[in-house]
């Protein structure tokens, strides 16, 4: 992600943790590239995923698959309705993932 899509994807994180806050949810922030990262457990503090989202940048390669899978172990152990939301300029581009 570079530039104007990169600035889409955290203004669109920041507008759905807004919206998802006054729903009383909570939202975690991920980033991925060749590897996952977790960048902020679960919060309902818009100033942690704000932050959060300064920390996103852009490479070459979308491995998605290890940012679901990192998303799933932390939000399993709530019990609540769960979701995630993928915000990519890529496509998978890692073995084995790209059948």
């Amino acid at each position: 992600m570079a530039g104007e899509k990169l600035e889409q994807v955290k203004k669109g994180a920041l507008d759905f943790s807004k919206d998802a806050f006054t729903k009383e949810h909570l939202v975690g922030l991920i980033s991925f590239d060749s590897k996952r990262n977790l960048i902020c457990e679960p919060t309902s503090d818009i100033g942690i995923i704000k932050n959060g989202s300064e920390l996103l940048y852009a490479t070459d390669t979308t491995n998605m698959a290890d940012a679901v899978s990192l998303a799933h172990h932390h939000l399993k152990p709530y019990d609540a309705i769960r979701v995630m939301l993928i915000a990519t300029v890529g496509k998978p581009d890692n073995e084995p993932y790209l059948r």
